[in-house]
């Protein structure tokens, strides 16, 4: 286990180590990503051992045409379909109904149309930006940008203080009730253009350095989801 609070390079090491190996065997991304947050929710702890965490997602963008059938429903309709759809593919948490990603209301599939629509959406935004990512980049990636995408790094998105940010939806039904103190994405590139990212949502205030050092989990998450890139769905 790795305490949430103190992270550090020899949290960051052990946990890289568990998080690169995940993809042995799997038949799919949805595969991996389930193992990432639980990974991530069961091994990030609190000082006195427990779970650190509320809510561990996994999300990848995905266009809207490749997407199966029941998920294009959820995202509606969409006039083209190579717009990128910010698609859950793993969840975990404390609450049954986060450990289904089909049992999410309002976010197994969410088209990121426009600039403008991006904006609409306050944590969806803010994660792109401080991720440094360029959603067009990401809609219109040819097979050579893409490739250099993925060779990017990638920053973190890290909200301290969640309760009461502009940044951080659902306060009152959410943020408060759960605890939640901070919040934290990663993530990176993948071969075909698309991005990943996993959002932990904290019950323990995160600090800078710890924030920091998560981003560099990213590379470990990749190179387990990697050989299935392609292979999306279970």
């Amino acid at each position: 286990m790795w305490c949430l609070p103190s992270f550090g390079v020899d949290e960051l090491e052990s946990c890289s180590a568990a998080l690169r190996g995940l993809g042995a065997d799997a038949e799919s991304m949805e595969a991996v990503a389930g193992r990432v947050v639980e990974v991530l929710h069961d091994g990030l702890v609190d000082e006195a051992g427990e779970p650190a965490t509320a809510l561990v997602r996994f999300y990848k963008t995905h266009r809207y045409g490749d997407l199966p059938a029941e998920l294009r429903d959820v995202a509606g309709e969409v006039a083209d379909r190579q717009t990128p759809c910010l698609t859950l593919l793993g969840t975990t948490g404390t609450e049954a109904a986060w450990r289904d990603r089909r049992r999410s209301a309002n976010h197994q599939a969410i088209p990121l149309a426009s600039k403008e629509a991006v904006a609409r959406l306050p944590m969806v935004s803010r994660l792109f930006a401080d991720m440094g990512v360029d959603l067009a980049e990401v809609a219109h990636a040819v097979p050579a940008e893409a490739i250099r995408l993925h060779h990017r790094s990638y920053d973190v998105f890290y909200v301290p203080d969640a309760v009461g940010s502009p940044w951080v939806p659902a306060q009152d039904d959410f943020v408060v009730p759960y605890g939640i103190r901070s919040v934290v994405g990663l993530g990176g590139a993948l071969p075909s253009g698309d991005v990943f990212a996993v959002i932990l949502f904290a019950t323990v205030a995160v600090p800078e350095p710890a924030a920091d050092l998560l981003r560099s989990l990213a590379p470990a998450i990749k190179a387990a989801v990697v050989p299935v890139t392609y292979r999306a769905f279970a």
